[in-house]
């Protein structure tokens, strides 16, 4: 969740930054390998140092999900542990980062063995525990205990010369989730070796993107709910209202490392760049590709910003005429990645009464004129997507063990997170259940619909329980 305050800069004023994550060594796929491994069944748990100093034991009165008053107590405690990454993520953070924070609250009265765990992971801008805990309390009643997070680059974790949440470059996102992913399935699985008889799952907007890469990571039967949930970090940035919090021009006056082109969550991504025979010495033909779908883009929106950078010479704008297989046979460049999401951006413009908010952004020369940072680059703007798409869509990942105990919550309005997006995560992952839309949009859902967010949590457990078909 943002504050007005919090976007009054932008995120990336650095650029694109580096990580040791695009090296051959310590990759995407050697960093996931990484993390599986460390929740291993016989490998020890994590090392959690609890404050018996922050230990306060309090009793929560309210409605439970089944409408009776109920009063439950409960014990609350501040934990510390090491940042849990490797060697060369660990060495990249911040030193403030380098220690994470867990905050846990469980019933008292009911053994471990008869309570589950959720892991609640922190959102953009998420600082402090209290907006999670609104959602956990009431579920002490059902026996469920609630552990949040504090994330790297936030709260007590956020580097001294860091504006508010608005991370300083590209990489920094990237270490963020990173760690944020490691030390989720880390809780998880500490929360095994504690006894509880289920462990699972959530957050909210950026922690729900996490919470979905946990899960697809866990190799053991988890609960996932995710709340307000995109497929990826790539929609919010560079479709959602974010694109306007976004350093676009410090993007546009430097390429991403090379590594940031090459390097992916999904083996499937890599035919992205699998054909390099036009691509400039020393380079990929990411650049050829880009360019191909920023013509595309601004022919879909009907954005005429394009004749600003160059010829433009199709002058047919209805996008009903357009197809995903017509775009491949005039653009052969274009990657199947490329295409999946301009079929996601096709259909949207085809049923706007229904889907208008997958294009609600602002044209890029619209109304803004030079005032815009994001109407001089509509490059850039592919370029991140390309990137974030590559280090964060979730559809690039197998789905969790048990795809049954996933439930998913959406707001109908949510100017952050397109409904296409988190359809997109649904459909590829084939979800047993349909997503749980609620009124409003990304701020106002949350304040108005703890309870269906609290009875997805709850929800997703109860399917733990079940036989899996």
């Amino acid at each position: 969740m943002l504050s007005h305050a919090d976007m009054m800069g932008k995120f990336f004023e650095r650029g694109w930054g580096e990580t040791s994550m695009t090296n051959p060594s310590t990759s995407v796929q050697a960093q996931c390998e990484h993390m599986r491994a460390a929740v291993c069944a016989d490998r020890r748990p994590l090392d959690i140092r609890w404050c018996s100093d922050s230990r306060v034991v309090k009793t929560y009165s309210s409605f439970d999900l089944l409408g009776e008053w109920r009063s439950t107590t409960y014990e609350m405690i501040t934990g510390t542990f090491r940042a849990q990454c490797t060697e060369e993520v660990f060495r990249e953070l911040p030193p403030e980062s380098r220690v994470a924070r867990v905050r846990l609250i469980r019933p008292l009265g009911v053994s471990t063995h008869d309570q589950t765990l959720v892991v609640n992971l922190p959102g953009t801008g998420d600082d402090t525990f209290y907006r999670r805990e609104l959602i956990g309390a009431p579920l002490l009643h059902h026996g469920i205990a609630h552990a949040s997070l504090e994330g790297p680059y936030y709260g007590n974790r956020k580097p001294r010369d860091q504006s508010g949440c608005r991370l300083g470059c590209v990489a920094d996102l990237f270490r963020l989730g990173r760690v944020t992913i490691e030390e989720g399935m880390r809780l998880l699985h500490w929360g095994e070796h504690e006894g509880f008889r289920s462990v699972g799952v959530t957050g909210l907007s950026m922690g729900a993107v996490h919470a979905a890469h946990v899960a697809s990571h866990f190799p053991r039967e988890i609960a996932l709910a995710p709340l307000l949930a995109p497929h990826s970090a790539a929609p919010a940035y560079c479709f959602g209202l974010l694109n306007k919090g976004t350093a676009w021009s410090s993007l546009e006056s430097s390429p991403p490392h090379p590594g940031l082109l090459s390097e992916s969550l999904g083996s499937h991504h890599h035919d992205h760049d699998d054909d390099d025979t036009h691509a400039p010495e020393g380079g990929t033909n990411h650049s050829r590709n880009k360019l191909d779908l920023r013509k595309i883009l601004a022919t879909v929106r009907g954005d005429h910003s394009y004749l600003v950078h160059g010829a433009h010479n199709n002058n047919n704008n209805n996008t009903n005429n357009l197809s995903v297989s017509t775009i491949a046979r005039e653009f052969p460049g274009l990657s199947s990645v490329a295409l999946r999401d301009l079929d996601i951006i096709l259909t949207a413009s085809r049923d706007k009464r229904r889907d208008d908010d997958m294009l609600r952004v602002k044209s890029w020369s619209s109304g803004q004129g030079s005032s815009s940072d994001a109407s001089r680059s509509p490059a850039a703007i592919y370029t991140l997507y390309d990137v974030l798409t590559r280090f964060t869509d979730v559809t690039l990942l197998r789905p969790p063990v048990r795809r049954d105990a996933v439930v998913v919550v959406a707001a109908e309005e949510d100017e952050y997170v397109p409904r296409r997006s988190t359809l997109k995560l649904v459909d590829a992952w084939r979800l047993q259940h349909p997503v749980r839309w609620v009124k409003g949009g990304h701020v106002s859902s949350f304040l108005m619909h703890f309870e269906t967010f609290q009875r997805a949590i709850y929800d997703s457990f109860e399917q733990l329980t079940l036989p899996y078909l």
